[in-house]
């Protein structure tokens, strides 16, 4: 987790870290539109995956 969050102490952290201090600074719509953002990634990276490894299962 320190490689992609940058591990830089008090300058970058994780989503989740983000999301929670967000949720404790009474910030909901902060903590929303970062999981908002999380979930459109995830979508979009399966996605891709399910259509470069379409192809592949009709050759057998």
């Amino acid at each position: 987790i320190s490689l992609i969050s940058g591990n830089l102490p008090g300058k970058t952290m994780v989503a989740s870290v983000y999301i929670y201090g967000e949720t404790q600074n009474f910030n909901p719509e902060g903590a929303a539109a970062i999981s908002l953002v999380l979930l459109t990634l995830s979508v979009l990276i399966l996605w891709i995956i399910n259509v470069l490894t379409r192809g592949k299962g009709r050759l057998a």
